[in-house]
């Protein structure tokens, strides 16, 4: 399960990691992450640090080259020496990251829906989640939709992401994919829906979800509906090319759960079908 212990939890909230967390809490090009038992925060997509609950650290080789970090965090001066360090590795991602614009998407489109004073209707509690017995499906984003006509209701659906940017070959098989995903779902949704709970409650109280105190306390209040029919599916396209054939709206629409279906268009590409008029 997706959860960091109560030791580790007080560490990073009042301990000798706080300065860690309020680093987070500031640098928007820094997104967190809560895994089983330890932690991961991620720059543009990629894993710079994954951080035990022994405070053991572990880091790519690549992006500690000529400098000197600690194997451990146990104390604020090894905490203070890692963040110091921490512009060099961010440097190295630039040299070494096998940069796959997707995850970078990924950690975009989760800063643009958690973080920036946009009141969005998602908010995304994971990334890269997946269950034990069944590595096939990994979900790209897990997250929760809070409709902004119904902020009064605090149960609300799950929804699941799949990014895929460009004229990606996987669009012509994404309903394959999300059949795959609606299987997990369906088949650990109970899990599920306490894993994501658990990860609302964790990342509320470390401020680290939305990264803004007040909004925090409020997500905080909301719980994952338990019921399967409720959840989203997003296919997030971004710079698709909607005079591409790649998307097959026929496949989508024969999916047993369709309803459950949204696509979300977004990026930087300009196309003439996506121009509004005001006249």
């Amino acid at each position: 399960m997706r959860q960091l212990n109560p030791e580790f939890m007080e560490a990073l909230g009042n301990g000798h990691l706080k300065e860690l967390i309020n680093l987070v809490r500031t640098d928007d090009s820094l997104d967190f992450q809560i895994r089983e038992g330890y932690l991961n925060i991620y720059f543009k997509g990629n894993n710079i640090l994954k951080l035990h609950s022994n405070y053991k650290i572990t880091i790519d080789k690549n992006l500690t080259k000529g400098i000197n970090v600690e194997v451990y965090l146990k104390n604020p001066d090894a905490v203070t020496g890692f963040i110091q360090n921490l512009p060099y590795i961010k440097h190295q991602i630039t040299l070494h990251s096998s940069r796959a614009i997707e995850r970078e998407y990924e950690q975009m489109f989760i800063r643009s829906n958690n973080c920036d004073l946009n009141e969005s209707e998602y908010f995304i509690l994971d990334r890269q989640y997946t269950r034990p017995n069944e590595t096939n499906s990994q979900l790209d984003m897990v997250g929760l939709h809070w409709a902004r006509n119904g902020r009064r209701n605090k149960d609300v659906p799950l929804s699941i992401f799949e990014i895929k940017y460009a004229l990606n070959n996987d669009i012509s098989t994404i309903h394959d994919q999300l059949c795959r995903y609606h299987e997990l779902v369906e088949n650990n949704f109970n899990d599920l829906v306490i894993e994501m709970n658990s990860l609302i409650q964790q990342k509320t109280s470390l401020k680290v979800l939305s990264k803004k105190s007040d909004i925090d306390n409020n997500l905080s209040k909301l719980r994952i509906v338990n019921d399967p029919s409720s959840v989203h599916y997003v296919i997030v396209l971004v710079d698709y090319n909607p005079n591409s054939s790649l998307l097959n709206l026929v496949n989508l629409n024969r999916l047993l759960f369709c309803k459950q279906v949204k696509i979300f268009h977004c990026g930087l590409g300009l196309w003439s079908q996506f121009f509004g008029r005001i006249c």
